[in-house]
C-alpha cells in the first residue's frame, strides 16, 4: 500500500494536536517529500518573544543561522524526524528545507493572533 502526502500530513497533524494537549502549547506538524528518501515530519512548539527577537536581529546578517536558532530552539527532536539534524550530506536538502520552514513560525504565530481577533 502506498503513502501519499495528504495521508501522512493527517496523520502528522493529528498527533500535533496529540501534543499541543500534551504539552499545553501549540506544536504544528510540517512534512516534506524527501523524493527517495520518502516523508519526513517535523514537530515544532513556537518560538518565545525573546527567540523571536533575536532571530529577527541575527536575519540582517544571516538569515540562514538566524532560521537555525530557531529550527533548534523550537523542533521537538524526540518526536521529530531524525534525519532533519542529522549531519550527514545526504540530509542536507531535508535540514534546509526545515530550516527555511523555521522562520515561517513567526509568521504562523501572527497568523494566528489575527485569527483570533
Amino acid at each position: 500500500m502506498s503513502v501519499n502526502l495528504d495521508q501522512v500530513e493527517q496523520e502528522a497533524n493529528e498527533k500535533a494536536i496529540q501534543l499541543t494537549e500534551r504539552l499545553g502549547e501549540p506544536i504544528h506538524a510540517h512534512v516534506i517529500n524527501a523524493g527517495e528518501q520518502g516523508f519526513v515530519t517535523g514537530f515544532f512548539k513556537q518560538p518565545n518573544r525573546m527567540l523571536k527577537m533575536y532571530a529577527l536581529d541575527m536575519s540582517t546578517t544571516s538569515l540562514s543561522q538566524a532560521n537555525d536558532t530557531i529550527l533548534k530552539s523550537c523542533l521537538l527532536i524526540d518526536e521529530s524526524d531524525k534525519r532533519i539534524l542529522e549531519d550527514k550530506p545526504e540530509n542536507d536538502a531535508i535540514y534546509l528545507t526545515f530550516n527555511m520552514y523555521a522562520s515561517t513560525l513567526v509568521e504562523l504565530y501572527n497568523l494566528n493572533i489575527q485569527k483570533k481577533s
